[in-house]
């Protein structure tokens, strides 16, 4: 007689379970990791003090700040009316007679200038302020930060700091005169209470800020081989101006102050 052979159990269902219990792990992994990181993300982004404690030494290098100021600076001189923000900036005879052209080049070092010392105050990122009280302690702070050019000088490089040296004790040579104080909310050499010229740190140069759109055009060639836009020239310590074309910058707008200053009788 023949005997039945006896069937194996099939084995198929088996297999999908493996497969399936593989792909409901991998899942689950996932969600957890995606769980993390929006717990992370909720706490670093949403906690007030935990994001400014994790963007506050970011803010504080140079090369972010500079970046900042500059491109808010772009962005405001590019959207709002030139007029309007000058008229709100800049005094009368500041804007009297001037172009489009020239306004922006007056105000952009005005506005960098500005922006820039709101964000190395570190009592703007102080999450108990008020935004009115946020709003004082910034720009009483960012007078006063710069009130020092010593101080100012200390936060940059050395070699920076031994080109802008070198400029300082050029202008003081030949303007006895001089004050070192802040205009425009940046630091600045005065003469008879207006800025002469401003050194700072950029973000890519070194900038020397004439507070004029004027004294570009007037040095012509001059400036060739340096980047310029209406109202700064850029230099580096690779490449620096000389000491023939920074004095001629500065007495080009001594001979604008000059100008403007009534004579006393």
């Amino acid at each position: 007689m023949a005997t039945q052979a006896v069937g194996t159990a099939p084995t198929a269902p088996h297999h999908v379970r493996t497969f399936f219990a593989a792909v409901f792990g991998i899942v689950a992994f996932v969600l957890i990791l995606v769980s993390i990181l929006v717990v992370w993300l909720n706490r670093t982004l949403l906690d007030t003090t935990t994001f400014v404690n994790t963007l506050s030494p970011v803010v504080q290098q140079v090369d972010v700040q500079n970046f900042i100021a500059d491109k808010l600076a772009e962005q405001l001189l590019e959207s709002a009316p030139t007029q309007d923000v000058a008229g709100m900036l800049l005094t009368e005879s500041e804007r009297a007679g001037k172009t489009e052209d020239q306004l922006k080049a007056a105000l952009n070092p005005v506005i960098q200038g500005s922006l820039l010392q709101v964000v190395q105050v570190s009592a703007c990122t102080a999450p108990s302020l008020t935004v009115k009280a946020m709003r004082l302690a910034c720009f009483s702070q960012a007078e006063s930060s710069m009130s020092s050019f010593d101080d100012y000088f200390s936060t940059i490089s050395p070699a920076d700091r031994t080109e802008f040296e070198r400029i300082r004790s050029i202008i003081r040579e030949m303007v006895p005169s001089v004050e070192e104080g802040t205009s425009y909310g940046m630091p600045a050499y005065m003469y008879k209470g207006k800025g002469v010229v401003s050194t700072m740190v950029t973000k890519k140069f070194l900038s020397l800020y004439p507070f004029s759109g004027k004294i570009g055009d007037k040095l012509g060639d001059k400036l060739k081989g340096f980047e310029t836009t209406p109202g700064s020239i850029h230099f580096s310590v690779e490449h620096p101006l000389s000491e023939a074309l920074l004095r001629e910058i500065v007495a080009l707008r001594l001979e604008e102050i000059d100008s403007k200053t009534p004579t006393k009788r």
